[in-house]
């Protein structure tokens, strides 16, 4: 049986997934790798000057992950 999602927060979809990618940068980052974790910020959108439409994929992904899941 198929259940029909009546609503979707995708306002938290996309929190949870900048805060989980955003936890993995930090913990990896160091004096090292800061410029690479700059560029990965930016292109997955996640400083205040980047474009936000990176995002669509990844979203996409969890929406269709939670329609057989239940959860994201």
């Amino acid at each position: 049986m198929f259940s029909v999602l009546t609503s979707i927060d995708l306002d938290g979809l996309i929190a949870d997934t900048e805060t989980a990618i955003l936890a993995v940068i930090r913990d990896a980052e160091d004096d090292r790798t800061r410029a690479l974790y700059d560029m990965v910020r930016y292109h997955l959108g996640l400083d205040g000057d980047a474009p936000r439409g990176k995002r669509m994929r990844p979203l996409i992904g969890l929406l269709a992950y939670q329609s057989i899941a239940g959860d994201h």
